[in-house]
């Protein structure tokens, strides 16, 4: 359903339990829709993040992507 969405040019937001369980879902959107996705976390990580991801800290940043 996510895939098909974001094919018919509609944007999706993504909320759970945990950080972990949404960087999966992204990943595996990757896979099947290759396409840039936003992150909005409390803290940046210091670690690399794969090209097709950012992060935000900003709510208007997040609200506006």
């Amino acid at each position: 359903m996510i895939v098909k969405a974001i094919r018919d040019g509609k944007r999706v937001g993504v909320t759970a339990g945990s950080h972990k369980v949404i960087l999966t879902l992204l990943a595996k959107i990757q896979e099947l829709a290759p396409i840039r996705c936003l992150h909005k976390v409390k803290d940046l990580s210091e670690e690399e993040l794969p090209d097709w991801l950012k992060e935000t800290t900003g709510n208007t940043e997040a609200l506006t992507a």
